[in-house]
C-alpha cells in the first residue's frame, strides 16, 4: 500500500511539474503577494509615525509644570502607547482594532475613539493582506488542481489501469492527491519565500523577525491547501456529474472563504445589540460623576449640619478641623464610584462575552482556522489583545491607588442662601510624575505564540483529515 502511494505521488508530481501554467501561476501569486506585502509594510510605517510622535508628544507633556492632579478627566500623561506590530503586514488580526493608546482615568481607561475596537473581533481581512490571499486565492488553487487530479484520471481510465495492475484504489487515489500537495506546498514555500525577501528589501533592519514570521505562516498555509486539494478531490470522486461537482465545489469555496467569515461576524454584532464601547465609557463616567458629585453635596451637607448656614471662612475653618472625619465619609463615595463604574463596565464585557461565543460557529468553515492560525502566528490575533488587557488593568490598579482613590484635593460643595459654596479640602500630598510607575509593554514569547496557534492549527488538521476520510471511503467507486 506505501509502495502505490508513493509511485502514484511521484507520477503525479512529476506530471504536473512539466506543466507551464504552473509556473505562471506561481509568479503571479508572488507578483502579487509581494504587492500586498509592500503595501502592508506602507500602512505600517504610517502607523509607526504616527506612534513616534506620540512618545515625543508624551514626554513633552512629562516634563511640563502642571497643577496638583484632581484627576477628573484622563490625562496625556497618564498614557499607555501602543506600538504597531510587524506581523500587520502578513496578517491584520487584532491589531488594528486594538486601540493605538489607552489614557486613565478615575472612573476607568478610556480607549483611543479613532479606532473601531467595538466591532466584533472576528476580523475577515482585505482582499490585500497575505492571509487573504492565501485563503481566496490558495484555496481557490487547490481546490481545481485537487479536482483535475482525480477527474482528469478517471476521465483517462488511468485510475482503471492502475487498479487493473494490482494497485488499490484507495492509495492510488491519495497518492494522487499527495503529489498534489506536494505541488501546492512546494508553490506556498515560492511565494512566502519571495514575500520575505521583498518584505526584508523593504525593512533591512528586522529581517530576522521577518523570516520568523514567513516560515510560520507556511504551516497553517500547508494545512489549508492540502485541505482544500483533498476536497477537490472528494468533489471529483463523488459526483458523476463533473461540471455540476466542479461548480459544486467553486460554491463551497464561495461559502467557505469569503460568505461564511463575513456572515458570522455580521451575526456577532447583531449579538451584541450595537453597545459600543464609546457609548459605555460615556455612561460609566457619567455614573461616576454622578456618585462623585453627590460625594461632594455630602460633605457639603455634613458641614452644613455641624454650623447651621456657615459663610465660606467657616466652612472653610470646619473642614480643616474635622477633616479626618470628612476624609472618611469621601472615601466611601468614592468606592461606590469606582463599584458604579465597574459595573457599567462589566455588563458591556457580559456583551460581548456573548459575541465570542456567537463567533465560535466560524470554525465550521476552514477559512476562520486559517485566519486565526496566521493572526497568532503573526502575534496580531486574540493573544496580543489579552496581553495589552492585562498590562492595561495592571497598570490601572496601581494609578487609581496612588492618585485617584488617594488624590490630593477634594471639592467640597457647602449649601448656602446663594446656593453652594465650593471649598478644597486638602489632603494628602500629590505624587510627583516622575514618581508614577512605568507602564510595562507587554510582550510574548514563542510558546506562547505557538499555544495560541494551537486552537485552529488543530481545527485545519481536523479538517484535512476528515477530506481525506471522505476520499477514501469514496475511491473504490473510481474503479468500480
Amino acid at each position: 500500500m506505501l509502495r502505490t502511494l508513493e509511485r502514484a505521488c511521484r507520477v503525479e508530481l512529476l506530471r504536473r511539474i512539466r506543466q507551464g501554467s504552473l509556473y505562471a501561476v506561481v509568479a503571479g501569486l508572488a507578483i502579487l503577494v509581494c504587492f500586498s506585502v509592500q503595501v502592508g509594510i506602507s500602512e505600517l510605517e504610517v502607523r509607526r509615525e504616527d506612534y513616534l510622535a506620540q512618545l515625543s508628544d508624551l514626554a513633552r507633556e512629562q516634563v511640563r509644570p502642571r497643577l496638583p492632579l484632581v484627576g477628573w478627566v484622563p490625562e496625556p500623561v497618564l498614557r499607555a502607547i501602543r506600538r504597531p506590530e510587524l506581523g500587520s503586514i502578513v496578517a491584520r488580526g487584532d491589531d488594528m482594532a486594538i486601540p493605538a493608546y489607552f489614557d486613565f482615568g478615575p472612573a476607568g481607561v478610556v480607549w483611543a475613539r479613532n479606532v473601531s475596537s467595538d466591532v466584533a473581533q472576528l476580523n475577515t481581512g482585505t482582499l490585500t493582506d497575505v492571509e487573504s490571499i492565501v485563503r481566496v486565492l490558495g484555496g481557490f488553487l487547490a481546490l481545481v488542481l485537487g479536482f483535475q487530479c482525480i477527474a482528469g484520471a478517471r476521465a483517462l481510465g488511468t485510475l482503471k489501469t492502475w487498479h487493473a495492475l494490482g494497485a488499490g484504489a484507495v492509495p492510488t487515489v491519495l497518492g494522487k492527491l499527495l503529489g498534489c500537495w506536494c505541488i501546492t506546498t512546494a508553490g506556498s514555500v515560492v511565494v512566502l519565500a519571495a514575500a520575505a525577501l521583498s518584505a526584508i528589501l523593504r525593512l533591512p533592519n528586522e529581517p530576522t523577525e521577518l523570516s520568523r514570521i514567513f516560515i510560520r505562516c507556511a504551516v497553517p498555509t500547508t494545512l489549508y491547501l492540502g485541505c482544500f486539494v483533498a476536497i477537490g478531490g472528494a468533489f471529483a470522486i463523488w459526483a458523476r456529474n463533473q461540471a455540476g461537482a466542479l461548480a459544486g465545489g467553486i460554491a463551497l469555496w464561495i461559502l467557505v472563504a469569503m460568505v461564511w467569515p463575513q456572515a458570522v461576524a455580521l451575526g456577532a454584532q447583531m449579538e451584541t445589540q450595537g453597545v459600543m464601547r464609546a457609548r459605555m465609557e460615556l455612561q460609566r463616567d457619567k455614573a461616576f460623576d454622578d456618585e462623585v458629585r453627590a460625594g461632594q453635596d455630602s460633605l457639603g451637607n455634613k458641614v452644613a449640619e455641624w454650623l447651621g448656614d456657615p459663610t465660606a471662612a467657616q466652612a472653610q475653618a470646619i473642614v480643616q478641623e474635622r477633616q479626618r472625619e470628612l476624609d472618611a465619609l469621601w472615601q466611601t463615595y468614592v468606592n461606590s464610584a469606582r463599584m458604579a463604574a465597574g459595573a457599567i463596565e462589566e455588563a458591556w464585557r457580559q456583551e460581548h462575552v456573548r459575541e465570542k461565543r456567537f463567533e465560535r460557529l466560524a470554525y465550521l468553515s476552514p477559512g476562520t482556522p486559517l485566519l486565526r492560525s496566521f493572526a497568532a502566528l503573526s502575534e496580531t490575533g486574540f493573544e496580543l489583545a489579552g496581553r495589552w488587557s492585562s498590562a492595561v488593568d495592571t497598570q490601572e490598579g496601581k494609578l487609581v491607588q496612588l492618585l485617584f482613590d488617594n488624590r490630593s484635593q477634594v471639592t467640597v460643595r457647602v449649601p448656602s442662601r446663594g446656593g453652594r459654596q465650593l471649598l478644597r479640602m486638602e489632603r494628602n500630598k500629590g505624587i510627583p510624575w516622575h514618581d508614577l510607575p512605568e507602564f510595562q509593554t507587554p510582550m510574548g514569547t514563542t510558546t506562547e505564540t505557538w499555544q495560541a496557534a494551537a486552537r485552529p492549527l488543530l481545527a485545519l488538521a481536523a479538517f484535512l483529515g476528515l477530506a481525506v476520510v471522505v476520499v477514501a471511503i469514496g475511491a473504490p467507486r473510481l474503479v468500480t
